[in-house]
């Protein structure tokens, strides 16, 4: 309980908290008129052979919405949302298993519901936004690619002539490969607009339509597995065919702070769990973000295709011995995440009229299908590419100023994870994750990078993970790519 000699330092955080997003957001309404000064006359000059752009946001970066009740489940954290410790919680968050079925057809009441842009949550029972990608979308729309259903202020407004920015929203829950899919038919269906409105405005019948993507963190995934597979599925066993049918419908590709070898974070997600709300929330009374237990974090396939690589060496037991990630047997030795799941939240997640037993079986059964899955999805974006299409650039993002979480060590006593080793990063993606560099973890004497991803360009950027997009860096290094090359 809270004690009146208390009251004035909360009501100081608060004002500290208020002051500093306010000097912030003030910053960077002076770096975009910055950034528009320079690039205002080539955004506002569009022909027929325009490029238009597509952003894909990271995992947790679309809306969901559950189609059953018309609540929120992810992105909006106020009123009558899904909340993860209620039973109908837990159970629309979940992707439901089930013995004998495919991942991507595991059936779920949750749609995307539109590109996440703010966090909203409330502390003392008012709502504060957290910028999620609000900030790439402004950067886009000060060089003349603004997306319309944004409502931003007039300094970015060019008037009738924007057709050129989309951001594709999906139930970033499953598969980058089943979402690569996806994101075929969503290229597919804003070609047909696209090439409709230059038709329509510059009288040209355009049939070659390619997009500039920009991908941030698991985003660039999705676009790389798209870009090498098309709409290839991903198969249990071998790999599929490397067709680079997706870089057909692609101009150029931007990675931004992308996980390209895994991020170890994603391994203490599963088997702990997630506190989602901001770490300085947890000094404030009256946050509503919840914890988000294994048993629902576990069910999600894209989370383990985030996993490292064991040639990293990432992952040691109690005696320093190096251990695989995606090996089941690890899992079920130490008991992490659906290995041990509580049958209190799995009868929510499966069924309430399964015994204890049962319940354990399947979600057995659906952590060797995740594991094995997402062995398969690294194994194909790490073969390497030496070639790929001439006409596709790719251009990669990369954060390397603050110390990143690079190794675990399994507890001896507890069997959960202890943090042993940090490298540099964005706090989130180690830089040589990023940059897919092979030689990570091995001892050899060639310093320079190695990488199955066949890049034309690296940009560095000292910020972190989220905060790289909104860096006026970013934003300018970017736009120039995007207008003037």
């Amino acid at each position: 309980m809270r004690t009146l000699k208390q009251e004035p330092l909360i009501s100081m955080l608060l004002s500290c908290i208020i002051l500093l997003l306010t000097a912030c957001t003030s910053q960077e309404k002076q770096d975009l008129q910055k950034i528009k000064k320079i690039y205002s006359k080539a955004a506002s000059y569009h022909d027929a052979d325009l490029v238009p752009v597509i952003v894909i946001p990271g995992i947790l970066g679309s809306n969901l919405l559950d189609t059953e009740t018309n609540q929120e489940a992810w992105g909006v954290f106020q009123g009558n949302y899904l909340r993860p410790n209620s039973p109908a919680g837990i159970k629309a968050l979940s992707i439901t298993p089930k013995k004998g079925v495919a991942l991507s057809n595991l059936k779920t009441s949750l749609v995307p519901n539109g590109a996440l842009k703010e966090v909203h949550f409330k502390a003392f029972g008012l709502p504060i936004q957290a910028k999620a990608y609000g900030s790439i979308m402004k950067t886009l729309g000060v060089g003349g690619f603004k997306d319309d259903s944004l409502n931003y202020k007039t300094f970015l407004n060019y008037g009738k002539s924007h057709f050129t920015c989309f951001q594709f929203d999906y139930d970033w829950r499953y598969s980058s490969a089943y979402n690569a899919a996806k994101l075929h038919e969503y290229i597919e269906e804003k070609k047909r607009y696209v090439r409709s409105e230059i038709k329509k405005r510059y009288g040209v019948d355009r049939t070659n339509i390619k997009f500039n993507i920009v991908a941030h963190s698991m985003g660039g995934l999705v676009a790389r597995y798209y870009a090498r597979y098309g709409t290839q599925s991903l198969p249990e066993k071998g790999l599929p065919k490397l067709t680079w049918a997706g870089a057909k419908n692609i101009n150029k590709l931007f990675l931004v702070a992308t996980p390209n070898s895994g991020s170890i974070a994603s391994l203490e997600d599963l088997i702990n769990g997630k506190e989602l709300a901001p770490g300085w929330t947890k000094y404030i009374p009256g946050i509503t973000l919840k914890y988000y237990p294994p048993e629902i974090l576990g069910t999600y396939p894209a989370v383990y295709e985030l996993l490292s690589r064991k040639r990293h060496n990432v992952l040691l037991d109690p005696d320093a011995n190096q251990l695989d990630p995606l090996d089941y047997e690890v899992w079920k030795k130490y008991k992490w995440g659906l290995a041990a799941g509580d049958p209190k939240i799995l009868k929510n997640v499966i069924s309430h009229d399964l015994s204890d037993d049962e319940l354990n079986d399947i979600a057995h059964d659906h952590l060797r299908k995740c594991l094995n899955n997402a062995r398969q999805f690294q194994k194909a974006l790490d073969r390497p590419a030496t070639t790929k299409p001439d006409h596709l650039k790719i251009t990669l993002y990369v954060g390397d100023a603050f110390y990143t979480l690079s190794r675990v060590m399994v507890d001896r006593k507890t069997h959960g994870v202890i943090r042993n080793n940090y490298e540099l990063g964005d706090e989130t993606v180690l830089r040589t994750s990023v940059l897919a560099d092979v030689n990570t973890g091995r001892e050899t004497k060639n310093p320079k990078v190695i990488s199955p991803i066949p890049y034309d360009d690296v940009r560095f950027v000292f910020k972190k993970h989220i905060g790289i997009t909104q860096d006026v860096n970013f934003a300018d290094n970017l736009l120039y790519e995007l207008l003037q090359r």
